[in-house]
This record gives C-alpha cells, sequence and structure tokens, in this order.
C-alpha cells in the first residue's frame, strides 16, 4: 500500500524544466492570441491532476462575450496525456 502512495506522488521526469517551461510558454501564446490576456490569478488544484484531483484553471477575462476558464494540464510536451 505504501508504495502505490509512493509511486502517486513520485515524480516521473520524462521531461525537462527547460522542455515544461517551453511548452508552457507556447501553450499559453496559442490562447491568448485566440481569447486575449490571461489574468495572473490561477485557480490550483489541492490535490495534483496526477495523483486524482482537479485541474489547475488560468483565467482568460478578455474572451469575446465573457470570460473562458482554460485548463493547461492535459498535454505533455509530447502531445500526449
Amino acid at each position: 500500500m505504501l508504495n502505490f502512495i509512493k509511486d502517486v506522488f513520485r515524480k516521473k521526469n520524462r521531461f525537462s524544466d527547460e522542455d515544461y517551461k517551453r511548452h508552457y510558454e507556447l501553450k499559453l501564446k496559442s490562447l491568448e492570441n485566440i481569447l486575449g490576456k490571461m489574468h495572473e490569478f490561477v485557480g490550483h488544484s489541492v490535490i495534483p491532476f496526477q495523483a486524482g484531483g482537479a485541474v489547475d484553471m488560468y483565467y482568460f477575462p478578455n474572451a469575446i462575450d465573457g470570460t473562458a476558464f482554460v485548463t493547461m494540464k492535459l498535454i505533455e510536451p509530447d502531445g500526449y496525456l
């Protein structure tokens, strides 16, 4: 049981920090091209998505006719979940 818990919370380093940073910046740029500037506030989940929690929410208040709520956590830098 303890090993299962360790496996859930163990960070898998398939990608470097630079890979994640570049991937985040590309996703943000693409979303801002469509939805406008992102708000500085981010709704973080208490339990990480990889451990069964909710996804982090990013807010775009300048979207056409309202505010868009977006997650950027579902796709890894290689394009897969």
